[in-house]
């Protein structure tokens, strides 16, 4: 099945022809250099919270002074937010919180599983279970190292795969675009050499290939795909593209088909209907522009011819 509708405007008045147209908990000791994201901080603090957990262990609320100490020398890590106490028990007031990763320097070890450490010059108190060697945080750091390495090669081989993908997309929608444009060229070239065979045999002369005329023509060509008219999908006269695109013109005409498969059988359906080949053999029209859409659906082929003066 093929269709087919033709427009022109040859007011010879241009003035009348376009008138009808979280924030991170991690701490660093002064002497480390390490850097650990927030989130790799979580699950650290994760792994360390699993086996830590403040229990009220029963006891005597005793001056801290009559606290029996082991004095020890050790530096130590904190495994978790934690408070440090006056005293060997949590029967002993809070001093303040303690960062978890804090570096401290144990002064001596309690008999019931406490630590003593100085703080500022402060002595105070903290769980021996909610701190770590620093043998053991070295080892967490350079487990986080490792991890934090192989995300960051992960991330990078997925991005370059990404990258690959895309660039190989934009190269194949380039060559795809490259061989429609070359097959419009082709056709247009085709029309066009039809189009002055006729208008030779008629006595007026040969049109040129616009172009601009040609890239509106396949804008044009587009548009029917959903309005087979000379109406534009937004309501305006199909003329209007010359218009918007700064195309100056005294007279235009514009010839639609569609299901046509070929640059002959499109010229033999418009040779044969009078509107369409008045358009075609006007002498006021010295250009003309070709466009073709091909879609799956409809009538496949669509086609457009642009004429001007």
């Amino acid at each position: 099945m093929a269709i087919f509708l033709c427009a022109c405007d040859l007011d010879n008045d241009k003035q009348a022809s376009k008138a009808n147209l979280v924030e991170t908990s991690l701490i660093v000791a002064e002497t480390e250099s390490e850097s650990i994201s927030e989130e790799e901080s979580e699950e650290v603090s994760e792994r360390f919270s699993e086996t830590v957990s403040e229990t009220e262990p029963a006891g005597p609320n005793t001056d801290p002074s009559q606290i029996k100490v082991d004095t020890m020398t050790e530096v130590r890590y904190v495994s978790k937010n934690t408070k440090i106490r006056l005293g060997n028990s949590y029967y002993f007031d809070e001093i303040s919180e303690i960062k978890e990763r804090t570096k401290i320097q144990i002064t001596g070890k309690c008999d019931n599983g406490w630590y003593q450490i100085s703080i500022d010059g402060t002595v105070a108190y903290i769980q021996e279970k909610c701190t770590i060697s620093e043998k053991e945080y070295n080892k967490l750091v350079e487990e986080e190292k490792k991890q934090a390495e192989e995300k960051a090669q992960k991330e990078a081989e997925e991005k370059a795969k990404k990258e690959a993908e895309e660039k190989a997309k934009k190269e194949a929608e380039e060559k795809k675009a490259a061989e429609q444009n070359a097959a419009i060229t082709d056709v247009a070239t085709q029309i066009l050499a039809i189009v002055n065979q006729e208008r030779e045999k008629a006595g007026v002369g040969a049109l040129t290939l616009d172009p601009t005329l040609c890239v509106l023509a396949n804008a044009r060509a587009s548009e029917i795909t959903t309005l087979f008219a000379h109406q534009r999908p937004n309501g305006q006269d199909c003329f209007s593209i010359l218009d918007e695109n700064g195309v100056n013109y005294m007279c235009c005409g514009e010839n639609i088909a569609a299901g046509q498969r070929s640059a002959e059988s499109v010229m033999s359906a418009w040779m044969n209907s009078p509107g369409h080949r008045d358009n075609i053999l006007a002498a006021d029209f010295h250009k003309i522009g070709v466009g073709l859409v091909v879609i799956d659906g409809g009538y496949g082929y669509y086609w457009v011819q642009i004429f001007t003066d």
